[in-house]
């Protein structure tokens, strides 16, 4: 059961590359890192807590 879940994490985690690549910008491998998500205006990894691209 908790492979599966590690599974399910890990194409929620290529799902959001995915998802990035399209709206533009070239997110890195494996998406951003931590709780930073890409802005694909700013074309990089942003932290929306502290309003900083990364």
């Amino acid at each position: 059961m908790k492979k599966n879940v590690l599974n399910l994490k890990g194409a929620q985690q290529l799902d959001k590359s995915a998802q990035a690549e399209i709206n533009g910008g070239k997110v890195p491998p494996g998406g951003c890192p931590g709780s930073l998500e890409w802005n694909p205006i700013e074309r990089c990894c942003y932290n929306y807590s502290t309003n900083v691209c990364c």
